[in-house]
């Protein structure tokens, strides 16, 4: 499906169903993010400004896996050497799209584009353009959808917007032990729904 095809289905979609995209993620939700950077230059509250799935270029966010699926974070971030790993929970209850409910042949076709050098990002800008267009202004503070490059689900947003704790940096991931009854679940879709 091209992009002129994928924007016309979506739309058609969107009309009645966008509102179905909104999920609240709950208070304590476990994240985790691989940071491909030295000891020295790493900083918790780094935003980036790079573009890719569901963010424009320099639009600030940091992509995040859920719970503590580092590996996806690293495949996600594309780090193949030194990284710290970062493990954060969510300090309130925040709005998010949740992709997982886009119509299968949406999802499908943002899948199809992850090897397209210059294009592979255009359909899930698509998503998130008319999602801002079809609901109330400001009613999710980020975009929660399926890695292209690993199994499991991947978030994007600012965490200047989106009031996080960090409860773990490191060299290597945490431990469940080290994380102690600090490591919030993130319950992983599998059906379309966070439940």
């Amino acid at each position: 499906m091209n992009n002129q095809q994928f924007r016309l289905k979506m739309n058609e979609w969107a009309a009645t169903g966008c509102q179905q995209l909104l999920y609240e993620i709950p208070e304590g939700s476990g994240i985790c993010r691989a940071v491909g950077v030295s000891p020295e230059r790493y900083d918790v509250g780094f935003v980036s400004i790079a573009g890719g799935s569901y963010k424009q270029q320099n639009e600030s966010g940091n992509w995040y896996a859920t719970h503590q699926q580092f590996e996806l974070a690293k495949v996600e971030a594309r780090i193949s050497s030194e990284c710290i790993y970062e493990y954060s929970r969510f300090d309130q209850a925040s709005p998010f799209l949740n992709c997982y409910k886009l119509p299968t042949e949406l999802n499908e076709a943002i899948y199809q584009d992850r090897d397209l050098p210059a294009e592979c990002f255009e359909k899930s800008l698509i998503v998130k353009e008319t999602a801002e267009h079809y609901l109330p202004n400001q009613s999710f503070s980020g975009v929660f959808f399926p890695s292209r490059r690993g199994d499991g689900g991947i978030l994007v947003f600012d965490r200047n917007q989106v009031s996080v704790s960090t409860i773990y940096t490191g060299h290597s991931p945490p431990s469940y032990e080290q994380l102690g009854d600090q490591g919030g679940r993130f319950n992983q879709p599998t059906t379309g729904t966070l439940d």
